[in-house]
């Protein structure tokens, strides 16, 4: 039986990287973010960017499991996981204590001081003069030791949101003092946190990072906006410690995105998120190999897993087309994945006298995946011959591609009467397909197979 859903074991995503043992060279990606933080002489926040899809998830988990091995307090948190909590401190914090206590180490005063500060926030966040205090920080128009006088919080506070009735002014003086002791002494409590998450296993070449901790962040990408922003805004203003170390894995596209969509600042919300964090770390590398080429890789392993070791014409060609599309179109694991499941799920849902030639097999999956809107156009029969030859206009295929044949092979299937000759000698072997299966109209075989073959099983 084949999975439709390839999942990994948690054995696996528990395992650090081995040399060579992964085929995207994971390894070497672990180990220089290892000796970065070894270097590093104070806290900071990064953010490992990706594409959604393209497998920072498993990266997450296992570089979690590497640097552990290597004696690296760390801690992985799914922000996900957590975005139906409406504080951002309240799930940072509370996932904290729980890792804390699940190491034995609650006795310890860091863990005592971390979760009593935390109650005593958790409990004021609730207010208003708490959230008013944390946007007016965030956005950066006051800071504790700017507050001089009343007249001067109350002018910025209103500034600052725009949502503050004069009666909430009293309380948000009464109660300022209180919150920001609070927050100091949160903070200081953080400098135990290395230690208290400390792993009693150093690994096997004995380095240890007593007085560091690594701080894994994933999924923020999934997360609603709103809780996204808060944790990257809540870690600068109360987690910013020079032991601790955040990894925010991340899609920054999507963090823009929410900053304008929260703030409205436009082209300005790139340079308002580069406040809250140090440095880029790129997940995806590029090679110049199709064969190592990430997406290629996946491609094969799921055509395989599907169709098993069939040695056949067709599904060599198969293979071959859409390992180079998975280069060519730079695609993520995630549409990789999507692609050979669409195409291979055609070939399982059809026999031998239904048509279904590799290239137009190839292609329809590569419409699905990559370009949906020309793929429904297809399916309602609306489509034009340039719609279908445009994604490939500037596409680098290779010298192993027969390019020219496969956009033939399109061109003859797409064109309407009288675009082109279909006598050319360079259609001869595609025309003598189409007798064999006794098709009338060339222009509906297209949809044809994108209606009773690509979409007769498959996912959505």
């Amino acid at each position: 039986m084949t999975r439709l859903r390839e999942t990994l074991s948690p054995d696996y995503l528990s395992q650090p990287y081995e040399k060579g043992g992964d085929p995207f060279s994971r390894y070497d990606q672990a180990e220089q973010i290892v000796s970065l933080y070894q270097g590093l002489e104070h806290g900071s926040v990064a953010i490992l960017n990706g594409r959604w899809g393209a497998g920072k998830s498993t990266f997450a988990k296992k570089l979690t499991a590497h640097l552990k091995n290597k004696g690296i307090s760390t801690t992985y948190f799914d922000a996900f996981a957590k975005d139906y909590v409406d504080s951002p401190f309240l799930a940072l914090s509370a996932h904290i204590v729980s890792e804390i206590e699940r190491k034995g180490n609650s006795s310890l005063q860091t863990s005592q001081a971390i979760k009593s500060t935390s109650k005593e926030i958790a409990k004021k966040m609730g207010s208003v003069s708490a959230k008013v205090l944390v946007k007016a920080l965030t956005l950066g128009l006051i800071g504790a030791s700017e507050i001089d006088d009343a007249s001067k919080l109350i002018d910025a506070i209103g500034d600052a949101s725009g949502e503050i009735a004069e009666t909430a002014a009293d309380q948000i003086l009464e109660n300022y003092i209180k919150i920001e002791q609070d927050f100091e002494h949160f903070r200081r409590s953080l400098d135990g946190l290395p230690e208290a998450l400390q792993n009693s296993n150093f690994g096997s070449d004995g380095i240890k990072f007593k007085d560091r901790t690594v701080f894994i962040i994933d999924e923020l990408d999934r997360c609603r906006p709103d809780f996204a922003l808060g944790i990257i805004e809540i870690i600068k203003h109360l987690f910013d410690n020079d032991k601790i170390h955040f990894l925010l894995v991340t899609n920054i596209d999507y963090l823009i995105s929410s900053v304008n969509t929260k703030y409205g600042l436009r082209e300005s919300s790139s340079e308002y998120l580069e406040k809250f964090y140090d440095f880029l770390i790129f997940f995806e590398t590029s090679t110049g190999d199709r064969y190592r080429h990430p997406a290629a890789q996946i491609v094969s392993q799921r055509i395989r897993s599907f169709l098993g070791d069939r040695q056949d014409r067709e599904t060599a060609e198969l293979i071959d087309s859409l390992q180079i599309f998975a280069k060519a179109f730079d695609l993520s694991l995630r549409q990789a994945s999507s692609l050979a499941t669409n195409a291979s799920l055609a070939f399982l849902a059809v026999n031998d006298r239904t048509f279904r030639p590799s290239y137009l097999i190839a292609a329809l999956a590569l419409y699905r995946t990559k370009f949906p809107s020309i793929y429904q156009d297809i399916k309602r029969g609306v489509y034009t011959k340039d719609q279908i030859l445009s994604v490939f206009e500037g596409v680098e295929f290779g010298d192993s591609f027969h390019d020219e044949h496969f956009k033939s092979v399109l061109e003859y299937y797409s064109a309407r009467d009288g675009e082109i000759d279909r006598e050319d000698k360079k259609y001869f072997g595609i025309s003598q397909d189409r007798i064999r299966y006794h098709f009338g109209n060339f222009r509906d075989i297209l949809p044809h197979m994108a209606n009773n073959v690509m979409d007769n099983f498959g996912p959505a």
